[in-house]
């Protein structure tokens, strides 16, 4: 990956690049106002003067084009930027010196129509340099500088005060013009910087492609994919932490401190709400592309969640970090998403926390930029704020505790509800099994649904995720025992186990138990784990699944492709189905990286005589992929919807 250094003198040559890619039309542009000139100018000024000057306008416009062909052709090498520049820069100060040479000869003409011609020509220079030279602001500057300045002086130095009021005009036009390209110069550069950092991004994914084909390979596909997000190509949370650990280390020793910038993004649901995950996903790309041109080469940037990222700002104070969040909550405030028939626009609170030595453990300034972060966003969001030791008590803790209290209300009154997702098979000639997952979501007080991150982020904070399972698999049984009308048509009932359940030791019991005491056969049960939860919990996912496998139930590796660091562990695991992690499938129609991830997932699932199971299949053009790459079954909303058990 390139620097901060290396990134900005690309972008800077790229630009000069599309400078030179202009020159045709400039140099055009700028022949037909030397002509106009000529013409305006003809039996007003001595003829070899006028001749020599509209000679040299060509001479320097030609060589402009020569050097911007030559340019065009150029391979943009690093370390170049000096010579990319004085290219562009040599010609359009030439330019400029022979315009302002012709104000200084009419000048010495000393008659009315010459004044007006003073003022007239840089003007037309300004609107023909506008299109001409704005897309670089130093070349632009010193072009229009060495044009227009002449011309200035001279107005100005009349004794006429209306002349004076024309170089006081003049010089005003001339700042607007230097304004007005200095805006549209910074625009050219964060797109380029913004299709470089994309570029980038996407150069980063493609070694997961190189990579695919044999098991090393694959081994190396999934030791890329336990430390990085697969939507944005960032580091992921797991990875950030262990680098936040490092950082804590560093600053151990009271010589260095760093900083923490958490940033939720403002409306993104609005974004999925309309338009689909797949419009909320492009966002969130954008964001992160737009986001790694603002930090430095030396600072981490990740993807944390949903819709929040963070960077770990190295050898920064926390005044300099709130520049650097007050900075990265501009740039996705200006940030513009077209989406079909629609444009949106985000914005993201930040909440920044320092890093020294009286942290304690990197999980406590995490928190409080967490925290920070939240009151941010209570407070209307679209801002920045730096960590108050009160933040912790009216944010992130008070958040999740108010909600920790729902679940156990909710826990204790059951009040939750069972729903159902059929899965598929995408080749029904060669299975006719009809499965389906059971899914839990929370009632409020009103007996409305609650969203399911919502409830289950504060259930994993205060441990309350093993009381929810027990829940969803005693519920579970029991509409199974009742023959329930949305259950008796399925072969296979999925049930998911936190990791947290996983390790809690009576679970087994618990699981067994209520098995000797059902009525219906243990073989319609698959209890989905996710590959997360294995990897923190191996020996106890192993004891579960072989006792539970002796009583004919499956199980299911839910998400995988998210986080596991070796494909070993799949290996000497016995489980049936292997589910795809939807963050691959539902961008495998427009992404070829991510559908040669699925492609190697299920090649891996196959090759062990697993089945596999792909999950955010949300339309028939991604059931129609699946099919055709071989995939046993889909599960989303192109097969259906959830709907309530009973």
């Amino acid at each position: 990956m390139t620097n901060r250094k290396e990134s900005s003198e690309h972008v800077d040559i790229e630009q000069l690049a599309a400078l030179h890619a202009r020159a045709r039309n400039g140099a055009l542009a700028t022949l037909v106002l030397t002509g106009t000139v000529i013409m305006l100018m003809w039996g007003r000024m001595e003829l070899g003067v006028l001749a020599l000057w509209g000679v040299a306008s060509a001479i320097l416009e030609g060589a402009r084009l020569i050097v911007a062909r030559r340019f065009r052709a150029r391979r943009r090498e690093p370390g170049e930027r000096l010579l990319w520049t004085l290219a562009a820069l040599l010609p359009a100060s030439a330019s400029g010196l022979l315009w302002g040479a012709l104000a200084v000869y009419l000048a010495w003409l000393d008659s009315e129509w010459a004044l007006m011609m003073v003022f007239a020509l840089p003007v037309a220079l300004m609107a023909l340099a506008a299109a001409n030279y704005a897309l670089h602001r130093t070349v632009h500057t010193v072009h229009i500088v060495l044009a227009a300045s002449p011309s200035v002086l001279i107005l100005l130095a009349e004794p006429s005060a209306d002349v004076k009021l024309a170089g006081v005009a003049l010089a005003g036009l001339t700042l607007m013009s230097l304004y007005s390209a200095q805006l549209t110069a910074q625009r050219v550069r964060e797109n380029l910087a913004l299709r470089h950092a994309t570029a980038e991004l996407e150069a980063r994914l493609r070694v997961i492609h190189d990579h695919i084909g044999s098991a090393p390979g694959v081994d190396r596909l999934l030791t890329f994919q336990t430390s990085h997000d697969p939507l944005t190509g960032l580091i992921n949370r797991r990875e950030f932490e262990k680098r936040l650990g490092q950082a804590l280390t560093s600053a151990a020793g009271g010589r260095r401190r760093h900083a923490i910038c958490y940033l939720d993004l403002d409306h993104l649901d609005m974004v999925n709400d309309t338009c689909g995950h797949r419009a909320g996903d492009a966002v969130l790309r954008q964001v992160a592309a737009r986001l790694q041109t603002l930090v430095r080469g030396t600072d981490v940037l990740a993807r944390m969640s949903g819709d929040q990222f963070a960077a770990l700002l190295t050898d920064c104070s926390l005044e300099n970090a709130t520049s650097v969040g007050e900075n990265l909550r501009e740039a996705v405030r200006n940030l513009r998403f077209p989406w079909e028939d629609h444009v949106f626009q985000v914005s993201t609170s930040v909440g920044i926390a320092s890093i020294d030595v009286t942290t304690p453990h990197f999980a406590d300034a995490l928190s409080a930029a967490h925290a920070a972060c939240l009151v941010a966003r209570r407070e209307g969001g679209d801002r920045v704020r730096s960590y108050q030791p009160s933040d912790l008590a009216h944010g992130h803790h008070q958040h999740l505790a108010r909600w920790m209290q729902k679940v156990r209300e909710a826990v204790e009154s059951s009040r939750f509800q069972l729903l159902v997702q059929e899965i598929a098979p995408l080749d029904k000639s060669a299975s006719q099994e009809r499965h389906g997952e059971l899914l839990v979501r929370m009632l409020d007080e009103n007996g409305d649904l609650v969203a399911p991150h919502t409830f289950l982020s504060a259930a994993e904070r205060y441990n309350l995720m093993p009381a929810v399972d027990r829940w969803v698999i005693q519920s579970s049984f029991a509409a199974l025992d009742n023959g329930s009308d949305a259950l008796s048509s399925l072969d296979l009932c999925a049930i998911n186990l936190s990791g947290q359940s996983l390790s809690d030791p009576e679970l087994l019991g618990f699981v067994t138990g209520l098995l000797d005491a059902a009525h219906f056969s243990p073989g319609r049960l698959v209890f989905e784990i996710t590959e997360t939860a294995v990897v923190e919990n191996f020996e106890a996912a192993r004891t579960f699944i072989h006792t539970l496998k002796e009583r004919d139930c499956r199980f299911a590796l839910d998400d995988f492709g998210s986080g596991m660091s070796s494909y070993s562990y799949l290996k000497n695991l016995p489980v049936d189905y292997l589910k795809i992690d939807g963050s691959f499938v539902r961008g495998m129609l427009e992404d070829p990286i991510d559908r040669a991830v699925v492609e190697s997932i299920n090649q891996i699932g196959h090759d062990l005589n697993m089945k596999t199971i792909a999950e955010f299949a949300e339309s028939d053009e991604i059931l129609a992929a699946l099919s055709e790459l071989g995939v046993d079954y889909a599960q989303g909303a192109a097969i259906g919807e959830p709907r309530p058990v009973s």
